[in-house]
């Protein structure tokens, strides 16, 4: 039994595994396709069981999500079965019309600026709450912006038509022009004072000027002193430049790029792989990628991963030590790469 179905497009498999290992590690149980679906059985049947044995939907909202077919027949059958859905915006992206029907009212999660794990952790956090209320309306719309409460607004004590007494009518007039003989005193007022400050600032500058005129400069002869020359003192040699070190709590240059998970501890002895990218079987978007990173200097290897949805590529860069892993980051971003997973 599972509590979050995950809904999303293959090219996004790199944040779909980043979203299921944070919310698996807050006791968050998820069902993703090519993990989860069972093997010999119809791919459509076992999304159609999942999502009726979910609780919550988690769809991963990005660009080819938007333009996925599959993920579109997803919300439609959770909507159909009455399952709430929670929107992970990891792009700046506009709904087409089919999956604005469904969404057009839901609010999401934005999670386009980095860091991504941060937002996941808000996700993991919506989730309990949905949970723990039994995944109610109530619940649900206790997630989402409260619009602004309706003010009441008390009708006018006379209407448009009816005339107002005639002591009233100049007790206004009375008012009014009591008003207009006020601002004139004020405006009187100001402008004397005005005048006043003006005469007294010109003075004022007349007096510093008059001051400030040359009295009895006495004229000093410039003595000359025969100075003894001086050895030379050597120029500092500059320092030689120390590698950046990646430790907890230190405040590096930030990177782009997302980071999944956080950066590992610099004092550590472990080797990791650095995942760049997962592509379907056939493309040659990985020849692409591999060639790209080839330029900047390094070595990739790909790993050939047989999943329930079909075959997928993943390129990784390996063996790369702890103290290594945030230069690597960097060399990565600078070489056009989006985002890193960082495996053990």
């Amino acid at each position: 039994m599972h509590d979050v179905f995950i809904s999303y497009s293959s090219r996004n498999q790199t944040i779909a595994d980043a979203v299921v290992n944070i919310l698996e590690n807050q006791k968050i149980k998820c069902w993703i396709a090519y993990r989860d679906a069972e093997t010999g059985n119809d791919y459509a049947v076992s999304i159609i069981k999942a999502i009726k044995n979910c609780k919550v939907c988690v769809l991963i909202l990005s660009q080819e999500s938007n333009d996925s077919k599959h993920v579109l027949n997803e919300i439609n059958s959770c909507v159909n079965y009455g399952i709430s859905i929670l929107p992970l915006k990891i792009a700046d992206v506009m709904l087409h019309e089919a999956i604005e029907y469904y969404l057009g009212k839901t609010h999401w999660l934005d999670a386009i600026t980095p860091p991504l794990e941060v937002h996941i952790y808000k996700l993991a956090d919506r989730i309990k709450s949905l949970l723990d209320n039994g995944n109610s309306e109530e619940a649900i719309s206790s997630i989402a912006q409260k619009p602004a409460e309706p003010v009441a607004i008390k009708s006018n004590k006379f209407s448009t038509n009816e005339k107002k007494p005639a002591d009233e009518t100049k007790q206004e007039t009375t008012k009014g022009n009591l008003k207009i003989i006020i601002i004139i005193s004020a405006a009187v007022i100001v402008l004397g004072i005005g005048i006043f400050l003006f005469f007294r600032l010109k003075d004022t500058n007349k007096q510093a000027i008059n001051n400030s005129q040359p009295q009895n400069i006495e004229k000093v002869e410039p003595q000359l002193q025969e100075l003894e020359p001086q050895p030379a003192e050597p120029e500092p040699q500059p320092a030689e430049p120390k590698p950046q070190i990646v430790e907890p709590g230190n405040q590096l240059p930030p990177v782009s790029i997302n980071v999944i998970p956080a950066m590992p501890d610099s004092n550590s002895s472990k080797i990791y792989q650095l995942q760049v990218g997962s592509y379907p079987d056939g493309e040659d978007e990985v020849n692409r990628v591999i060639e790209n990173l080839r330029r900047a200097g390094f070595s990739p290897v790909t790993e050939r991963a047989t999943l329930s949805i079909g075959v997928f590529n993943r390129v990784l860069i390996p063996n790369v030590s702890a103290p290594n892993v945030y230069n690597t980051i960097q060399r990565l971003e600078a070489a056009g790469i989006p985002e890193v997973l960082i495996r053990d």
